[in-house]
């Protein structure tokens, strides 16, 4: 448990270093938010920690609950709000068909192209994750609490969040762990099995999953990204031990590398 106790104290100095002591975390129901919420559940007291389940789909509110049951905190401290009204204002002003508000079908547009219809699925994730984070951070504000984030070291490399969205946070617990160590620390958590075992997904549209969408598994990329960046290990070295993914799983890094570099700032003259 050398990583967790190593969490434990980040946790711990940055609430004495911001002189906070909430802790607010958006709870998806998924298994990194999961694992954050039963890391600060073994460091903090319960009263000071708040969940939030901010749901577009109400499938999603069955596995937020199945998280949070056994941990045993006030139920003042829980907190769930629907974001669908908002979301769908924001994607009608912005022009975001509305039949993806609900069906979300890769369907082909009128010249034989889903070009459009995969671009304005990930604009609707976009804004759902970006609308989560205003009612996220406004609660913080409310409750004096810092923001927990989510974020795995896998997502961080592949550049797979939405900036200003569900990467917004005031510190991160997960951020050195790479998704399947994530997993590994899930179990060791005593995480529900249900939650272990269902695909991940940022619950961005009906059926998505990370791992769907990315055409690759999350144990693939993190042994590839293991391999290149901890073992510095060319790509072609790494496609010999049989990863044949690798060139495709680090183009996503490189094609996703500003996401970790912006804003870029004007340097002094």
């Amino acid at each position: 448990m050398r990583q967790l106790n190593n969490i434990q104290n980040h946790i711990t100095a940055v609430l004495v270093r911001s002189k906070k002591k909430n802790v607010i975390i958006a709870v998806s129901g998924g298994i990194d938010s999961a694992t954050a919420l039963y890391i600060l559940s073994k460091t903090i007291p319960l009263k000071n920690i708040f969940v939030i389940h901010l749901y577009y789909f109400d499938k999603s509110i069955k596995f937020f609950e199945t998280t949070i049951e056994s941990i045993g905190l006030p139920k003042s401290n829980i907190l769930l709000y629907s974001i669908k009204d908002a979301v769908d204002v924001i994607a009608s002003e912005l022009h975001i068909k509305e039949g993806f508000l609900h069906s979300f079908d890769l369907t082909q547009d009128k010249s034989g192209r889903n070009d459009n219809v995969t671009k304005n699925k990930v604009r609707m994730g976009n804004v759902m994750a970006r609308v989560r984070m205003n009612y996220l951070f406004d609660q913080a504000k409310k409750l004096d609490a810092l923001v927990c984030g989510t974020e795995n070291r896998t997502e961080n490399y592949l550049g797979y969040f939405t900036r200003y969205g569900d990467a917004a946070s005031d510190f991160e617990v997960l951020n050195n762990l790479y998704k399947t160590q994530v997993r590994k620390l899930a179990k060791e958590l005593e995480v529900p099995a249900e939650i272990i075992d269902t695909p991940p997904t940022a619950g961005l549209w009906e059926g998505q999953t990370d791992e769907g969408e990315m055409g690759v598994t999350y144990d693939e990329i993190d042994k590839v990204l293991e391999l290149f960046f901890d073992k510095n290990i060319e790509i072609e070295e790494i496609e010999k031990k049989g990863y044949q993914n690798a060139r495709k799983i680090l183009t996503i890094v490189a094609n996703n590398k500003f996401k970790q570099e912006v804003p870029y700032l004007v340097k002094a003259s």
